[in-house]
């Protein structure tokens, strides 16, 4: 009898939790797959004023400027994510400046703006690089002549040299930037560089650990448990179907053979994936709080046969490059930390003391003069002595201790971008409070009304919708946990529907 019960629990509890969840269950199934194919769907967007109001650009928040770019005395280009403006300080007028860039609101998210040979200015985004055509005010694409289809993370140049960085690679080249010479930075002499936890289940949660294949198969699951939820609405919903149409013989036939069809299906696809589809969700748990704090700073060796099993010790590691002109060097932030290399040649050495950054990446990394730096991440802006290993928290004024582990995000000064006028107080650009100076203070020139016409990438809503913070409807608490609980939610239905599958199965068999 106590049995009987518990049987009729976790019936209970498979049907209706699974019910109740469906609708999450076909969010996280869909943005899933496009999350999992970003260049695919990087010219399709949608208008942010469909979305909640969270997604609004107000004041230049949201990433809208990440950094500028003086241009001649009175110009300004400002980039971000919302493509490349404008700026004159004769007219104070701000217009949009993306005549020549792909179209769709991922590849106008721009990275940074540099000069390079020749005073050539070029501009790097997502997939593309460009170069601007003075003559015609238009961007032109080099992206031809780079020899690489992974994402661009930055930009920088040494005299006449372009320098190309994507996640595992540099690429080198001279005006006039035609021919791209692929150089692979070396291992440090006197560390080993280890792989993330982290990292390791998010690119096992995605496939990408075991390449395109990996990732098809992960795409395979999310159709099947698609098909999951839909047979699992019809198992629940045609008994009821059945009962409205008892006087018709014929209607009830379909829906007892569709009934049946449902039944067949939704168990074999659950009973034959359980393992795969549990795997599914407890990596997913582990990538956000509070699964993810205990494992965001452990590393591990390389796993044989799979993406990470490589002799390229920066694969998928590197985030941002800038040139010391004053000390004839390089500074490289990574996924490691920062690390400094006389040329691009030799192995880089790591910097022990550094501000601390969110595991989000650096948003600002800025020359002040001979070895101070500064540094900005959804961790707070700091300025940073290379030399000394002096650090000083900007909004603050204070001076802070030595870090050398990444940050966890603060979320009070989550810094998205920077700009420094010549003469003139530095322009800090939050995530959510859009440009002000250091004292919190709001700053900057109007917002153009073109910005609250803006788009966002289809990409980048399918990351919202995944993580859970477009449900801005629910609890802050539960957005926080959504990822959690969600994990913990479809755990527990996939396991309840397996008991009870195995115990009609055993019931039928004897």
């Amino acid at each position: 009898m106590i049995n009987k019960k518990k049987n009729q629990k976790m019936l209970w509890w498979h049907k209706w939790g699974g019910l109740f969840f469906t609708f999450f269950l076909l969010m996280f199934c869909i943005s899933g797959i496009i999350l999992n194919h970003r260049k695919a769907f990087s010219s399709v967007d949608i208008p942010r004023s469909i979305l909640p109001k969270a997604y609004h650009y107000d004041h230049w928040n949201l990433g809208a400027i990440k950094g500028g770019f003086q241009l001649n005395n009175d110009s300004v280009l400002f980039f971000g994510s919302n493509g490349i403006g404008l700026y004159s300080s004769k007219t104070e007028s701000y217009i949009p400046f993306n005549r020549g860039l792909k179209t769709g609101a991922d590849n106008r998210i721009i990275i940074n703006i540099i000069k390079a040979g020749n005073n050539a200015v070029i501009a790097c985004a997502n997939f593309d690089i460009y170069q601007l055509d003075v003559k015609k005010n238009q961007w032109v694409s080099l992206s031809k002549h780079l020899p690489t289809d992974e994402r661009l993370t930055d930009i920088a140049n040494e005299g006449n040299n372009l320098i190309v960085q994507t996640r595992s690679h540099l690429y080198v080249a001279s005006y006039p930037f035609t021919r791209f010479k692929q150089v692979t930075i070396k291992a440090p002499n006197d560390e080993k560089i280890e792989n993330s936890l982290f990292r390791t289940i998010w690119t096992l949660h995605s496939g990408e650990l075991f390449g395109l294949i990996g990732k098809l198969f992960v795409d395979l699951l999310g159709v099947l448990v698609i098909i999951l939820c839909i047979t699992g609405l019809i198992i629940t919903f045609y008994p009821k179907l059945i009962s409205l149409n008892r006087k018709k013989p014929n209607r009830v036939q379909k829906c007892r053979t569709g009934f049946k069809l449902a039944m067949r299906w939704h168990n074999k696809i659950g009973v034959t994936m359980l393992v795969f589809l549990l795997i599914l969700a407890i990596t997913g748990t582990f990538l956000r709080p509070p699964l993810l704090i205990p494992i965001v700073r452990v590393k591990h060796s390389p796993i044989p046969f799979t993406t990470q099993y490589t002799s390229n010790t920066w694969n998928d590691k590197l985030r941002t490059i800038r040139y010391d002109n004053v000390n004839k060097q390089w500074l490289i932030y990574t996924s490691e930390g920062f690390f400094q290399l006389k040329s691009l040649n030799e192995s880089p050495k790591r910097l022990g003391s550094a501000p601390p950054v969110s595991f989000m990446g650096v948003t600002v990394l800025e020359q002040q003069d001979t070895n101070k730096w500064i540094i900005g991440s959804f961790s707070g802006l700091f300025e940073w002595n290379t030399q000394t290993g002096a650090i000083q928290d900007l909004y603050t004024g204070e001076p802070l201790h030595s870090v050398s582990v990444n940050g966890i995000p603060t979320f009070t000064n989550s810094v998205a971008g920077y700009y420094k006028p010549k003469d003139k107080e530095a322009i800090v650009f939050d995530y959510r409070r859009g440009a002000e100076n250091t004292n919190m203070e709001p700053t900057f020139i109007r917002m153009p009304k073109s910005f609250h016409q803006a788009r966002i990438s289809l990409w980048n809503v399918a990351l919202e919708t995944h993580v859970g913070r477009i449900y801005t409807f629910l609890p802050q608490i539960i957005v926080m946990l959504f990822i959690f609980l969600s994990g913990m939610f479809l755990i527990s239905v996939l396991i309840s529907g397996y008991v009870v599958y195995r115990k009609i199965h055993k019931k039928k068999s004897n």
